[in-house]
């Protein structure tokens, strides 16, 4: 291109004098797979992935250390950017302190170390540049499959598991915006490699960018789109000059031409059903591609046209300004004029989204002031946000990486982030004053535009979640340091250095025993993980023993996960053996400290095993785990009425009467919780009514203001809970005993036949005596 010529591309390790030249190469193939498989597997979410890739990892760094030993290089960390970065799983080590989930934090830890072995590996092979230009291959052909993935998933090609939804392109990642993160970063190594290659590969470099560009299109990711603009922008400010003309005419037509494509291609999918008319368009738009390279080669980059361009510039540029200028206020006309403009943005904008998003972050702030020095341990958020939120919605993430890490990590993380920012922006302006090297300055501000990208966006979701994209940002991170290091610091001069004999040997056993340890931990974590998948086997084939047996195989391999204890639990109970299922049960909950749901059906267990007590003390729990779920609500009050019952029959009344009044506090904290609500947040809640006493809730009320002899008050409630059918024969019941009690016999009557033509009303009858002759309290 222009004058500058093409990158010349030499096999890495293979030229030149570095010892172990073949070891070398096979390591840094090996670690490409890090960067060309995790995207196919689900972007690299779920833990058992992310544990094989651990051990992978690690066993790469124990063959890249032994290495460097052999090349009498002993230092495994070298600048104040490595230390920064092997801070994250040290400060994920920490807050297992006062994790609330153990497993979650557990997993969380694994996750991390993975990342630093990969941006340790990431300083070790970027010092080559060829070896980093191959890394940067994987990373781009991996998202030119992704893309694929997601165009034949939307068309029913192939079946990805929420691979296309909505009109929106999920693919291998499932979530469209953390895609969108990834394709942006992939469309920026895209462009790097596409500009820096000869004149043929230009050509399959562009197509694969167009396809790139048109899948970023598909997801409709907006926060995404933003991001990468902004990051474009920057882009064309602080590259080099000399590309800048043909760079912008390769995304501008190849935007446009994948912007048209996806529309098409999208309105076939969900309007016509006509899938072949959707790659109808999309080999189109490839041939179209290859004619855009054709008139960049032969048209744009004409030495007569690049001169007339450089002559005009500063008019272009200006007009430029201007048609986008006018662009926004005729836009801003349309839509303060147009109503049915106005709604169509406010939906493309997700504004509803952008509240809650809202409401996300200040609830991880309240989470952060809770516990500020090592935070909630890794996944604290998503197991203890409901005790804290402002309404009742469901999000397992912050959908902010750096709000989610300050949760998780407390003050060590702000720092160890802040320290991470503040060496990356210190390592890439020093090597953007500082090289000279025009594709080695351009490789640099591509790299440095990657970071910016993954981790703008991060800020406003949860895409460093799938460790797929994590991996892409830790790579380009080791990638800048990698340069940093050969540019800036000076090796010792020989006649400085200390005459010592070289022994490899304590560094060889200390490396050695550390991934060894490493492989261990991860690998019985990984174990544990591949039981509990073998388990849906048997769970539908009905084979109960068999499903016992690797599950509590699993339980053993990883004694943190409270989610095999929770499955265990009910196995057992399908058993009958009820000891070993409350066990599971005080386990789980021991180990996942702010889930109701494992407490409300250890409370039960605890109430069949006549447990009474503790029964009665979970219910506190339930509430404060989730203030603004109903369901906590109704199991406290049933678990209290039910315990105040029990007490009641063994003639225990004092206890009796701690519990029913437990019930009538039950409905006093839901009324207060009640009042929590702004006008807003009662719109913003969707994924469930907005709370309200329920029926069930009544229910239990009317039974314990019966047995407190408020018979008003017990009237009342058992009066709306005979409303809702399904408690309608048990407060027929309730009510025939109350107005018995009450001398109100004709009344009494009334209810005992209403009673008795209810849906199984007839199998209480027998129960009316037994209750009369209950003592009131």
């Amino acid at each position: 291109m222009e004058r500058e010529k093409a990158f010349k591309f030499n096999i890495p390790y293979l030229s030149g004098d570095k010892p172990y030249q073949t070891f070398w190469l096979i390591l840094l193939f090996g670690f490409s797979l890090l960067f060309l498989l995790p995207p196919f597997y689900r972007g690299l979410f779920f833990e058992y992935e992310q544990e094989i890739a651990t051990l992978w990892a690690v066993i790469l760094a124990w063959f890249v250390y032994t290495l460097e030993l052999g090349e009498r290089k002993t230092k495994f960390l070298q600048l104040a950017l490595d230390y920064a970065v092997l801070a994250f799983p040290v400060i994920y080590l920490v807050s297992l302190l006062n994790a609330a989930n153990i497993g979650f934090a557990v997993d969380e830890l694994v996750q991390n170390i993975l990342y630093f072995f990969v941006y340790w590996l990431a300083t070790r092979f970027g010092t080559d540049q060829n070896a980093r230009r191959v890394l940067l291959h994987a990373v781009y052909l991996a998202a030119v499959g992704v893309s694929l993935a997601g165009l034949m998933t939307a068309t029913g090609v192939i079946n990805i598991r929420d691979g296309y939804l909505g009109g929106r392109i999920y693919s291998s990642f499932q979530y469209p915006n953390a895609l969108a993160s990834y394709l942006a970063a992939a469309t920026l190594i895209g462009i790097y490699l596409w500009v820096s290659s000869n004149k043929n590969l230009r050509y399959l470099y562009n197509i694969g960018n167009f396809a790139i560009l048109t899948v970023l299109l598909g997801t409709k990711s907006n926060g995404g789109l933003m991001v990468f603009l902004v990051v474009m922008v920057l882009y064309f400010i602080f590259q080099p000059p000399g590309r800048r003309f043909a760079i912008f005419f390769h995304l501008f037509l190849n935007l446009a031409l994948a912007f048209v494509v996806m529309k098409r291609f999208i309105y076939h999918v969900d309007v016509t059903g006509q899938t072949g008319n959707s790659w109808l368009w999309f080999f189109i738009g490839v041939i179209l591609a290859g004619f855009i390279e054709v008139f960049i080669q032969y048209v744009v980059l004409d030495e007569t046209v690049i001169a007339t361009l450089k002559k005009y510039k500063k008019i272009l540029m200006y007009l430029g300004f201007a048609l986008i200028g006018l662009a926004i206020i005729g836009g801003i006309v349309l839509v303060f004029t147009n109503e049915a403009t106005r709604e169509k943005l406010y939906s493309l904008l997700r504004i509803r989204n952008a509240s809650e998003r809202g409401y996300f972050y200040l609830d991880s702030l309240k989470m952060f002031a809770q516990s500020p020095l090592i935070g909630w341990g890794g996944g604290g958020w998503g197991e203890a946000y409901r005790a804290f939120q402002s309404y009742f919605y469901i999000s397992t993430q912050v959908h902010s990486y750096y709000l989610q890490l300050f949760v998780e990590t407390g003050i060590l993380g702000v720092l160890t982030i802040s320290a991470v920012i503040w060496l990356f922006f210190k390592y890439l302006v020093y090597l953007m004053r500082n090289i000279k090297d025009y594709w080695l300055s351009f490789e640099i501000v591509t790299l440095g535009a990657v970071v910016l990208n993954i981790g703008g966006h991060a800020a406003i979701d949860f895409d460093l979640s799938l460790a797929a994209l994590t991996l892409v940002l830790f790579l380009t991170l080791g990638f800048i340091r990698s340069i940093y290091f050969t540019a800036a610091v000076k090796p010792v001069p020989e006649k400085n250095r200390k005459k010592v004999q070289f022994n490899s040997v304590p560094y060889f056993t200390l490396m050695s025993v550390v991934a060894l340890g490493l492989l261990i931990f991860v690998g019985m974590l990984a174990t544990g993980s591949h039981y509990e998948y073998s388990a849906y086997a048997y769970y539908q084939a009905q084979d109960m023993q068999g499903l016992k047996n690797v599950m509590e195989n699993a339980a053993r391999y990883n004694p943190f996960n409270a989610s095999y204890n929770e499955k265990l639990r009910e196995i057992y109970k399908s058993f009958g053996d009820i000891n070993n299922a409350i066990d599971q049960g005080e386990k789980a909950v021991a180990k996942s400290k702010y889930d109701p749901y494992k407490k409300i059906e250890l409370s039960y267990l605890y109430y069949q095993t006549g447990q009474i007590e503790k029964a009665a003390d979970l219910t506190d729990k339930f509430i404060s785990d989730a203030p603004f779920m109903a369901v906590v609500y109704d199991a406290a009050a049933r678990m209290n009425m039910m315990c105040g019952l029990a007490a009641v029959r063994s003639g225990d009344l004092p206890k009796a009467r701690e519990y029913f009044n437990k019930v009538i506090k039950v409905l006093e904290r839901e009324e207060k919780q009640i009042t929590r609500y702004t006008p807003e947040t009662r719109k913003l809640q969707v994924v469930a009514p907005v709370l309200e006493v329920s029926p069930e809730v009544k229910l239990n009320v009317g039974i314990a203001y019966y047995f407190l002899k408020d018979f008003t008050k017990a009237r009342e409630n058992l009066l709306v809970a005979k409303e809702k059918t399904d408690l309608a024969a048990e407060s027929l019941l309730w009510l025939t005993v109350l107005e018995t009690r009450a001398g109100n016999l004709e009344l009494a009557e009334k209810y005992k036949e209403e009673l008795e033509k209810t849906v199984g009303g007839s199998e209480l009858l027998n129960k009316i005596d037994e209750f009369l002759k209950l003592p009131l309290l």
